[in-house]
């Protein structure tokens, strides 16, 4: 990816591929095709004690073994992670620490962003593992606000991540985009898979795109670019 480096084509869950979403064949596919970094969903299994990739029945046994383990291994090393911890809640102290165990044992800290939708989630991490890359998913002017507020004081994220239909909000999108400059948040806008959204790299000076057509969002990208 020589165009905007560092600039990130993330393969969301993997991409649109023959293969199922968000499993292990998924995700290598998409870094076949011109994907330099992919977007994988982690649930906690509360039943079962273990954290595992969502939609993945393949590869998420009926027992006790993180998949996690079992998918990154597979991975190439030189392919940044963007892990969506989904969940409602806080995880609690000892599920918290757990996630972290097997993020140092898979040596994961230098090419992984933890991301979510839910703020306390993150918070929690961060106090936990302070060297953690982190990343917020923003999805309307309320979290916004918050974010602004109360949120980025606590979390003190490296990536900001914009929903596209934010950038039909020209008012609170360019002050989403100061805020961010000052603080040096790297700027990934999700889940972009149409061209108008392609071309918003360039105007807005965007770090990455999260989409389910990394090869084709790269062909447009390096395009508008030179």
């Amino acid at each position: 990816m020589d165009f905007m480096y560092p600039f990130f084509i993330v393969a969301h869950r993997g991409g649109k591929s023959p293969y199922k979403e968000n499993t292990l064949e998924a995700l290598q596919h998409g870094l076949k095709h011109c994907g330099n970094a992919v977007e994988m969903d982690v649930r906690f299994d509360h039943l079962r004690k273990r954290f595992y990739l969502e939609h993945d029945f393949l590869h998420s046994p009926m027992d006790n073994m993180n998949v996690i383990d079992k998918i990154i291994p597979y991975l190439p090393g030189h392919a940044t992670l963007f892990i969506e911890l989904k969940t409602l809640y806080s995880l609690r102290k000892k599920y918290a620490l757990h996630f972290l165990k097997v993020v140092e044992q898979m040596e994961l800290a230098h090419r992984a962003i933890i991301m979510s939708f839910n703020p306390f989630v993150l918070i929690h991490l961060k106090g936990l593992a302070s060297h953690l890359q982190i990343g917020f998913l923003l999805s309307n002017r309320f979290w916004g606000w918050m974010f602004r507020a109360w949120v980025y004081k606590v979390l003190k994220p490296q990536y900001l991540m914009l929903n596209k239909h934010i950038f039909h909000k020209k008012i609170f999108l360019d002050k989403m985009l100061t805020f961010a400059r000052i603080h040096k948040l790297k700027v990934l806008i999700f889940t972009a898979n149409e061209l108008e959204y392609w071309q918003k790299v360039k105007e807005y000076q965007l770090d990455g795109v999260i989409t389910d057509y990394p090869r084709e969002a790269c062909s447009v990208i390096r395009e508008i670019t030179h």
